[in-house]
């Protein structure tokens, strides 16, 4: 088994279990996903449009998918929005769980 790097790529990790999840491992500095995680870790919750205006991320899924994956415990809501023409649309809504004080 190899060690967790701190900044390895969330790509590169393995997949983990329950027993992992508090040795969870850092996108690469100065990268989408990093900008992605800093946000979520502030408390800030984000759809696919936000962060597509804030940070040029078109793939927000692929992006929360990659760092549930190494071990980030994000969590997802669906939730309605305005869309044009004041009809409503479902859109998911990530945020990151805040750890108990």
């Amino acid at each position: 088994m190899t060690d967790k790097i701190k900044g390895a790529s969330a790509c590169d990790a393995e997949p983990l279990n329950n027993s992992k999840l508090n040795a969870a491992i850092l996108p690469h500095p100065n990268t989408l996903r990093w900008q992605i995680l800093a946000a979520f870790q502030v408390g800030e919750r984000l759809t696919s449009l936000e962060a597509w205006q804030r940070f040029g991320a078109s793939r927000l899924s692929a992006d929360v998918h990659a760092l549930r994956h190494a071990g980030h415990l994000i969590q997802s809501e669906m939730i309605e929005v305005t869309a044009k023409n004041g009809r409503t649309a479902k859109v998911a809504q990530y945020w990151m769980a805040q750890e108990a004080e």
